[in-house]
């Protein structure tokens, strides 16, 4: 998330994920934390700016809630 925000992208494919089952969200430089409103917007201004249309969503319950917070 703090990645998105800063503008630190990096384009993937499947080779470059495959084995990342048993890793979890380490890969990727996650944490159990749900971004706050004002992320929320900062994230929403780096999906438009780099074209970004849809998001694979990988998480637990507290991610599952992130799309009725944007709303």
């Amino acid at each position: 998330m703090l990645g998105l925000i800063a503008g630190r992208l990096k384009l993937m494919d499947w080779p470059s994920v495959t084995g990342w089952v048993s890793e979890g969200g380490a890969k990727l430089g996650t944490k159990r934390a749900p971004p706050t409103e004002d992320q929320l917007s900062q994230i929403a201004q780096r999906l438009k700016e780099f074209g970004i249309q849809a998001l694979l969503i990988i998480g637990g319950f507290e991610v599952t809630n992130l799309p009725n917070l944007a709303h």
